[in-house]
């Protein structure tokens, strides 16, 4: 009986162990035991963490990497990341690899796994794609051709524009065309933030298809054309970016929402060469004419008859629609996948930041307004960079703050909750749940960068949020942060109260920019006095002479000139001109501002299109070259494609190399410099677009040669030269090579504004280690960072502004107007007699001569060294017996005056 009772019980626990089983949820498999890898990358950092955020593993002071090949032991997975134990300089330790970039070897043991649940995803319903074409910042994807029903006249405006078989320059190429020959668009395209239209033409009667940039295609005719604003945008009185806002009756500007109908007028071109349409706007009953740039709006359908009144876009019924269970829900423009630019082949990957590939994000409702709900659905920072958090995303975009008035942001690889989502002005949003430090908050962040999936870290970084009320989300219009938030953040900044005046109308017109102080810890004067040494800054001679030093070293008041320390024309700035550029008050302007940007790589508002306003006017905008990559094949990438590329490689800003880049190499609106010719002798083939390496020299030539010299070579150290692409013998590697410098010897080590790479502040080599020796080449970077920016006002730019310690309580201003001060003799003589001492122009002294009672008189001559200069006391000087004393004055352009004293001895008569 006993016997049977025990079976029976077995069999009892054996059938609830199969119902356990049968009850256990989908598990994804994590790896938990160990096994081995091997590197596939040519270069790859390790970090302390399972995301591109966390620090890279030091080991002995250096930075730990692996090499392509080297095998390591996998610990364990955690989600696209594996912790690994690896060896390097002598030392074993840990650290997190991207599974992107390693194998693991298959003749290991399949390590055990353990279950990890995987929470049941919704199927997302089949939808219609939007035919809106406007992309998300950061995309390389094209968007999808409509199904159009349009015909627009139009006219070539360029000679030979190329046609191709699709959108993109890498198309095959059918036709060129040649100006003002006629065409009909179609259709229209994004693709890499640039617009293409999709056109017929006839050629010797032969009618063709194709695509072509819209920059070199007019609209004609005198029929008005219908259009659909895909961005809010401001009306503005003129066709140029700088121009007044049309306002109504009350004096409030105009601005047109997102998908609203406009009536194309005509199209022109401003002096930028940025095309806008004017427009006619109709608000309520009121309609307004004025201007949009055309990249802003896009084709409505049923264009191919006259439209005198274009009927407006439909808008969504505003009744609630119900759980999509078997209705599609309307998805907005395409969402690209935020994973970077892809390198070039054999172009390596030091840091690794592809995205995590989880299970697709469910497409957001079209409503403008999410209802908060408890719960969610588990997702995954997945873009390559530091996501922003905003608190509110209709009008202006608020951003979520710490309590010290630092943006929020998430990290790749971080978990959220999404609770809910929603579409505004085209852009699809999720407003999640976040834990930081054990602290709940929630927000508003891009659809395009976070993806259902677990797996994701909860960040541990303690902090406080100011504006964060967990009760009510907020979505109704603001304006960035309160008059008294914002002086509470300047005050908790640091800032002295002589850079609050300037801030503040910055913030006024730029709510969503963010501020920072660097307390540099360093006296004002003590900047100065090490930035005054000789050779370290300069400035063009060219510059007005109040710009320019008379110190000793830097000027030859023997010779009335400036001493070079590069080329023939760059010489020693004066202590105003310096202090001048140094004061981080005189550029807390809209333009001057972005010499303290953060140079940092971010796809959601660096684009292609950006950089091309960067390059306008110079040989490199719009321009496509052609070269061999290292595998014998054929490529052809136009410039803003290229820093595109650099930045992803790099992690810089693309806006920032592109700057730069001109700042070096562009000598003209169609020169460049020798450095990126390839046809330097000895130097054949080799490129140099950012001037590495080549230091000053007074040789003519000689900086160049310096630098094509390490294109050719590079560093000693092959696995940097690896890294940094050397040789440079195409402009792609140039450039994306080249940008790794910046990145890795300049960003990364705390460089990361054109201000600090000019004036280094930073712990690291102080005052030296600094990228260039003109001074004002932060501001005129600055000047092209700002062109680059289309639509600023609304972008969460961040600034890092230094502050000194004991400053002057007013702005060092621009020099006071000065003269030259040479006011030196370089001849002095009296005509038949050799003065005593022999003259020396560059001694402080007094001469003497004797005449005979015979001489009555002399004849004194001088010449001042500067041509600038006037000399009086020349000429016949009658003598009285014994001393007379004569003195031949030099006044200066600037008024000062130096007398040169002749004591001529005329003896007496002889008695007989």
């Amino acid at each position: 009986m006993r016997k049977y009772m025990y079976k029976r019980m077995i069999g009892l626990l054996l059938c609830m162990v199969v119902l356990i089983i049968q009850l256990i949820p989908v598990y994804n498999l994590e790896v938990h035991a160990e096994s081995k890898g091997t590197v596939t990358a040519t270069s790859l950092n390790i970090r302390s963490g399972p995301g591109t955020s966390y620090d890279i593993v030091k080991v002995k002071g250096s930075n730990a990497f692996l090499k392509q090949g080297e095998t390591v032991t996998l610990v364990k997975k955690v989600g696209d990341w594996y912790l690994i134990s690896f060896t390097f300089n002598g030392l074993k330790t840990e650290g997190y690899i991207l599974g992107t970039y390693v194998k693991q070897n298959t003749n290991d043991t399949t390590p055990t796994p353990t279950p990890k649940v995987t929470p049941t995803v919704t199927p997302t319903p089949k939808v219609t794609p939007t035919v809106t074409p406007t992309p998300t910042p950061g995309t390389s994807n094209t968007t999808p051709p409509s199904n159009s029903s349009y015909k627009i006249n139009a006219v070539i405006t360029a000679a030979n524009v190329n046609v191709r078989s699709s959108a993109g320059t890498t198309a095959t190429k059918i036709i060129a065309l040649s100006k003002n020959q006629k065409v009909t668009i179609i259709d229209e395209i994004i693709k890499n933030s640039q617009k293409w239209y999709k056109i017929t033409y006839t050629v010797n009667k032969k009618t063709g298809t194709g695509y072509t940039i819209s920059d070199y295609v007019k609209l004609t005719g005198d029929k008005v054309i219908g259009g659909t604003v895909t961005a809010a945008v401001s009306l503005k009185k003129s066709a140029a970016d700088n121009s007044a806002v049309i306002t109504d009756g009350k004096k409030k500007g105009i601005s047109i929402a997102a998908k609203s109908a406009v009536s194309i007028l005509s199209e022109t071109v401003d002096v930028k060469g940025k095309k806008w349409f004017r427009v006619t706007y109709k608000k309520g009953t009121v309609k307004y004419t004025g201007y949009i740039p055309a990249n802003l709006i896009s084709f409505t359908k049923n264009n191919i008859t006259p439209t005198p009144t274009p009927t407006k876009a439909p808008t969504a019924t505003p009744t609630p629609t119900k759980a999509p269970t078997n209705t599609p829900t309307p998805t907005p423009t395409k969402t690209p996948t935020p994973t970077p630019t892809k390198a070039p082949t054999k172009v390596p990957t030091p840091t690794p930041t592809k995205a995590p590939t989880p299970t697709p994000t469910k497409a957001p409702t079209s409503t403008p307004t999410p209802t908060p709900t408890t719960s969610g659905t588990e997702g995954i920072v997945q873009f390559t960079g530091q996501v922003y958090v905003y608190v509110n995303i209709t009008n202006s975009q608020d951003l979520l703050l710490t309590t010290t008035y630092a943006p929020v942001t998430l990290s790749p690889g971080e978990k959220v909750i999404i609770l809910n989502s929603s579409v505004q002005n085209s852009v699809s949003w999720h407003y999640v749940s976040f834990t930081k430090g054990g602290k709940e908050a929630r927000g508003y962040v891009q659809a395009a960068y976070i993806a259902n999936g677990t797996g994701g870290f909860v960040d541990s970084t303690a902090m406080d949020f100011l504006n964060y009320n967990a009760a009510t989300p907020t979505t109704t219009p603001g304006s960035g942060m309160s008059d008294t938030d914002f002086e509470g953040y300047l005050t908790a900044q640091g800032f002295p109260e002589s850079y609050k005046a300037n801030l503040r109308i910055l913030h006024q017109t730029h709510p969503t920019w963010v501020f920072n102080a660097i307390q540099t810890g360093i006296d004002w004067q003590t900047a100065v006095t090490k930035e005054s040494t000789l050779g370290v800054n300069l400035i063009t001679k060219s510059k007005s002479v109040e710009w320019l030093s008379f110190a000793a070293g830097a000027y030859k008041w023997e010779t009335d000139s400036f001493v070079p320390f590069d080329g023939s024309t760059w010489v020693t700035p004066s202590s105003d001109g310096l202090k001048y550029y140094m004061d981080p008050r005189n550029f807390l302007t809209e333009k001057g501002i972005f010499q303290f940007e953060t140079l940092a790589f971010n796809a959601q508002y660096q684009n292609a299109a950006g950089v091309e306003n960067i390059l306008y006017n110079t040989p490199l905008y719009n321009t496509a070259y052609n070269y061999t990559d290292d595998n014998g094949n054929a490529m052809t990438k136009t410039y803003s494609q290229t820093f595109m590329d650099a930045a992803s490689y790099s992690g810089v800003s693309p806006y920032h190399l592109a700057s730069r880049s001109k700042q070096e190499v562009v000598t003209g609106t169609t020169t460049l410099s020798n450095s990126v010719s390839g046809k330097v002798s000895g130097y054949e083939g080799l490129y140099n677009f950012f001037n590495i390496g080549a230091y000053n020299s007074t040789s003519s030539g000689g900086a160049v040669l310096n630098g094509l010299k390490y294109a050719k070579s590079g560093t000693t150290s092959s696995s940097l030269n690896s890294l940094y692409l050397i040789p440079w013998n195409n402009p792609y590697k140039a450039i994306v090579g080249g940008s790794y410098i910046i990145g890795s010897t300049y960003i990364k080590r705390g460089q990361d504004t054109i201000y600090l790479q000019k004036f280094n502040l930073t712990s690291t080599s102080t005052f030296s280690h600094q990228y260039m020796s003109n001074i004002e080449a932060p501001n005129a970077e600055a000047a092209k960072t700002y062109a680059a920016y289309s639509n600023m006002s609304t972008m969460p730019l961040v600034f890092s502004i230094p502050v000194y310690l004991n400053m002057p309580s007013t702005v060092c201003s621009v020099p006071a107007k000065a003269y030259n001060p040479n006011n030196w003799l370089k001849s002095l003589t009296v005509s038949g007699y050799t003065l005593s001492p022999t003259f020396d122009l560059k001694v402080d002294q007094q001469y003497s001569i004797i005449v005979p009672n015979t001489v009555v008189s002399v004849n004194v001559s001088a010449a001042a060294v500067s041509s600038k200069a006037t000399v009086s006391g020349t000429g016949n000087v009658l003598l009285n017996e014994g001393m007379n004393t004569v003195s031949v004055n030099v006044t200066a352009e600037n008024g000062n005056i130096r007398s040169y004293i002749i004591n001529v001895f005329r003896e007496a008569a002889v008695t007989p």
